[in-house]
């Protein structure tokens, strides 16, 4: 084997010596075919184990601070996946990081459904005041997880809608108009989140953590 081509390789990319022999015997020692497949397979491990899309995982596979590190790239995409997705009107979104209401879906045994649809999101308390009135006014409510008829909204804990409230709610929201087209196009982001969940789950669960 020509060890001039093993030496480039392994100092493009930080692999052991029998990986780095492997590959080019594969290849016919073709450094950047070899370079290529070993970032294939990486990525490929990366899709496998998250189930998370390419452009996230590319994000990061190819930011020097993971150094094509799959066990790191891994780590960082599934944190990513269980965070909540911030829904306001804000044209940069932040991480979640102030008080406001929370939105996943669950089963008809009150089970958090394992879907990547079922992402839980968060909406900001001074965002999720444009459309409160309307989860408001569906109420008085089932709430089976508590076996109790509620009166009205709880801002502070779980309220549980299930699929034909959700549908008066998503007709309700559709039905609001706003001059500000940012707060038209952040109330047809809310409606695609409660069409999404309600495609997967029995009971949507929006909770307030006032």
């Amino acid at each position: 084997m020509n060890k001039e081509k093993l030496n480039e390789l392994r100092s493009k990319i930080s692999i052991p010596l029998v990986q780095a022999m492997k590959l080019l015997k594969q290849y016919d020692e073709n450094v950047e075919q070899c370079i290529q497949a070993f970032h294939d397979e990486n990525i490929k491990k990366i899709c496998e184990e998250t189930g998370c899309d390419l452009s996230m995982i590319f994000e990061y596979y190819h930011d020097v601070a993971y150094e094509y590190d799959v066990g790191k790239v891994i780590a960082k995409v599934e944190a990513l996946m269980h965070r909540p997705i911030k829904l306001t009107i804000e044209e940069n979104p932040l991480y979640v990081d102030k008080v406001g209401f929370f939105i996943w879906a669950e089963d008809e045994n009150l089970n958090t459904i394992d879907d990547e649809r079922n992402r839980t999101y968060f909406i900001p308390s001074y965002d999720f005041s444009y459309v409160i009135d309307v989860f408001k006014s569906v109420f008085p409510l089932f709430n089976p997880i508590r076996d109790e008829l509620e009166l009205g909204f709880d801002i502070c804990f779980d309220n549980y809608f299930d699929q034909d409230t959700i549908q008066i709610i998503i007709s309700k929201i559709k039905g609001l108009h706003f001059t500000d087209l940012k707060i038209m196009c952040f109330l047809a982001k809310i409606v695609q989140c409660l069409e999404d969940k309600k495609s997967i789950g029995a009971y949507i669960i929006i909770e307030g953590n006032q």
